[in-house]
C-alpha cells in the first residue's frame, strides 16, 4: 500500500511493534510518500478467525523512479534495518 510516511509512522505505533523497530521507524527521515510492502502468512490469511500475521515489511521511497526502488527500511522476524 502507498501512504504519508507519517501514517506509516502512526501505524507502526498502533500495531505495537518493538521498540526497536519503532526507535528506527520513529527516527527515519523517510520521503513524503512510501510504499509499505507486507510478506504474510498465507495460511493466516485462510483462516478467518485469524488476524493475517506479517512475517516480514519492506518501506519504499514512492517519489523515486520505478525502476529504481530505493528502499528505506526493511523488518524480519530477527532483523530490523533503516538505509
Amino acid at each position: 500500500m502507498v501512504l504519508p510516511s507519517n501514517d506509516l509512522k502512526r501505524y507502526a505505533v498502533a500495531r505495537g511493534y518493538p521498540d526497536e523497530v519503532l526507535e528506527r521507524l520513529l527516527l527515519g527521515n523517510f520521503s513524503r510518500w512510501v510504499w509499505l510492502v507486507e510478506l504474510l502468512d498465507r495460511y493466516s490469511l485462510q483462516d478467518p478467525t485469524r488476524t493475517p500475521e506479517v512475517l516480514a515489511e519492506a518501506v519504499v521511497d514512492a517519489t523515486e523512479h520505478a525502476r529504481d526502488g530505493h528502499l528505506l527500511f526493511w523488518r524480519t522476524p530477527t532483523t530490523c534495518r533503516r538505509t
